[in-house]
C-alpha cells in the first residue's frame, strides 16, 4: 500500500500580520517625524531670538556710543543756514554732531560727522553724512539699525535737572543725558538711557592702554562705531554686550518727569 507523499506546511506571514507591521511601522515614523519637526523648529526659533538680541545689541552699542561723542559743533545746512549741533522736535528726527569719526587713511575730511535718528516705516535708520556743511547735492549713507518698531520717542535732561520732549537749549548747549523709549512688536516697551561724553573712567582707560585720546569727549575721543561706517571701529573702552533688560529703570540722581 502506498501513500502520498507528505508536503511540508509552507512557511511565512499572513496577509494580517503584515498589515499589522505596515500598521506599526507607519506610527513609529509619525512619532518620529514629529519628534524631529518639533526638534528643528525650536532651532529655528532660537537661531532667531538671537539674531534678534544681537540686532538689539548692535543698535544699542551704536545709539550709546553716538551719544557719548556728542560735540558742541554747529553746522550749515544745504542752503548755508546755521544750525544747532544738537536738534529734537516732539515726535520727529533727532539729529547732532559727534566726534571721534576715525580717519586711520589720512583722507582729508574731519573727524566730526554729522548724525540723524530717524523711524520710517518701522525701521530705525541712522543717517550720516560725510561733511558737516553740507551742499544741496550732499546724501546721507543710510543703515538700518532696528526693525519692527512701532514708535520712538525721545527726551533730553538739561542743566537744570529737568526732561525736555523738544531740543535746542540756549546757545550751543548739550543735554546731560539723552533717553529713548522704542516701542516693539516682540519685546514691547525699552527705555534706554545714555550720559552724553566718554566717561572719565573709559578715558583714563583708552590714555593708558597707549590710543591717547584726552579726557575732552571732543577732541579725539577713542570708541568706534566697529560695523564699517567709521574705519578701525570696534575700540569700545568699556562695552556693554547686553541692552538694559528692564524697561523705565530709574538712574541715580536723575529725575524720570
Amino acid at each position: 500500500m502506498t501513500g502520498r507523499p507528505h508536503r511540508a506546511a509552507a512557511s511565512g506571514f499572513t496577509l494580517l500580520e503584515l498589515i499589522v507591521v505596515l500598521l506599526i511601522f507607519s506610527i513609529m515614523s509619525i512619532l518620529a517625524y514629529g519628534g524631529l519637526r518639533s526638534v528643528l523648529d525650536t532651532r529655528v526659533g532660537v537661531e532667531a531670538a538671537m539674531d534678534r538680541t544681537a540686532e538689539f545689541q548692535r543698535s544699542y552699542r551704536r545709539v550709546r556710543d553716538d551719544i557719548r561723542q556728542l560735540s558742541a559743533r554747529d553746522i550749515r545746512d544745504a542752503f548755508g543756514d546755521r544750525q544747532p549741533p544738537f536738534m529734537a522736535q516732539r515726535e520727529a528726527d533727532v539729529m547732532f554732531t559727534r566726534a571721534g569719526w576715525q580717519n586711520p587713511l589720512r583722507q582729508p575730511r574731519t573727524t566730526f560727522q554729522r548724525v540723524r535718528y530717524r523711524l520710517t516705516e518701522g525701521t530705525l535708520f541712522r543717517d550720516s553724512w560725510r561733511v558737516l556743511d553740507m551742499a544741496q547735492d550732499s546724501e546721507p549713507v543710510e543703515l538700518g539699525l532696528l526693525e519692527d518698531v512701532e514708535s520712538v520717542a525721545w527726551r533730553f535732561l538739561d542743566a537744570n535737572q529737568e526732561w525736555r520732549d523738544e531740543w535746542p537749549g540756549e546757545g550751543n548747549e548739550l543735554p546731560l543725558m539723552v533717553e529713548i523709549t522704542l516701542e516693539t512688536k516682540d519685546w514691547g516697551e525699552l527705555q534706554w538711557r545714555f550720559k552724553a561724553g566718554i566717561p572719565p573712567t573709559a578715558s583714563q582707560i583708552i590714555q593708558s592702554a597707549g590710543q591717547g585720546p584726552p579726557t575732552d569727549p571732543d577732541a579725539n575721543p577713542g570708541t568706534g562705531d566697529g560695523d564699517g561706517d567709521t574705519a578701525g571701529g570696534g575700540n569700545d573702552p568699556a562695552p556693554e554686550t547686553t541692552p538694559p533688560p528692564t524697561p523705565g529703570a530709574a538712574v541715580p540722581g536723575i529725575p524720570f518727569n
